[in-house]
């Protein structure tokens, strides 16, 4: 269960502290010069006493982190192959696929969105789960049906963090390799605080996933954060 972050209550029980203390300047007659000290004293302790607390409740405040779990597979129909004979992808089935997921920290992760990108150039060939589900912290794991959509209008040089393109061209090298590249897998969701985040896991030939960022969503040009069911919302205007 989430707790109501302490600094929502610390930051105006300091202001009112510190509107008390110019008061009491006010009030506290010119003699009393030693009470006023003591007020003022009292509030500075009070202060950092709550800056630790903030910065205590930041730090054990962890964050929502979607990770993909296991191998891509087919929801159903057993006779078709979702795999060519090299291990990449068929890109051109029909039928949905599924990816496991699961929240591996606390708090809620909702309005999950998903992309699975690959070679293929037309938006539309692409896989995409926007069906905005909620995952749980510490959850099992959860079955997530990608589909082709003609919807889909995000094209493999879009990126969420301004950063990480939805599908992996960078150059080649030995820790990401480009033979060993099928997919590449985005997946934005939302806390209960209001903040944004970006998952986004490569997926190779052997059937594994390697994680490549998992960060809050910033600001680009200073635009506000987006993710993408936003993203894909403003291509299509």
């Amino acid at each position: 269960m989430e707790t109501f972050p302490v600094m929502y209550i610390i930051y105006p029980a300091v202001g009112v502290l510190a509107f008390l203390a110019v008061i009491a300047n006010f009030l506290v007659p010119l003699g009393s010069r030693k009470q006023l000290r003591a007020i003022l004293s009292q509030a500075q302790d009070m202060v950092k006493q709550n800056q630790e607390m903030v910065r205590e409740d930041q730090f054990y405040r962890k964050f929502p982190i979607i990770s993909p779990i296991g191998e891509i597979s087919l929801l159903k129909s057993p006779g078709s192959r979702l795999y060519a004979s090299d291990d990449n992808l068929q890109w051109s089935v029909e039928d949905p696929i599924m990816i496991k997921m699961r929240n591996v920290e606390d708090g809620l992760a909702f309005n999950v969105n998903c992309i699975l990108y690959g070679p293929e150039r037309l938006p539309f060939h692409q896989f995409v789960s926007w069906d905005n589900i909620s995952i749980e912290g510490r959850s099992s794991n959860k079955d997530i049906i990608f589909e082709h959509s003609q919807q889909m209008h995000l094209s493999r040089n879009d990126s969420i963090d301004g950063i990480h393109p939805l599908y992996d061209e960078s150059e080649d090298s030995r820790s990401n390799p480009i033979a060993d590249r099928i997919a590449r897998l985005t997946i934005t969701y939302h806390d209960i605080f209001g903040e944004k985040y970006v998952t986004i896991h490569n997926y190779t030939r052997k059937r594994k996933w390697v994680t490549v960022t998992a960060r809050k969503i910033s600001s680009i040009d200073g635009k506000p954060p987006i993710d993408l069911k936003e993203l894909n919302n403003q291509r299509k205007q």
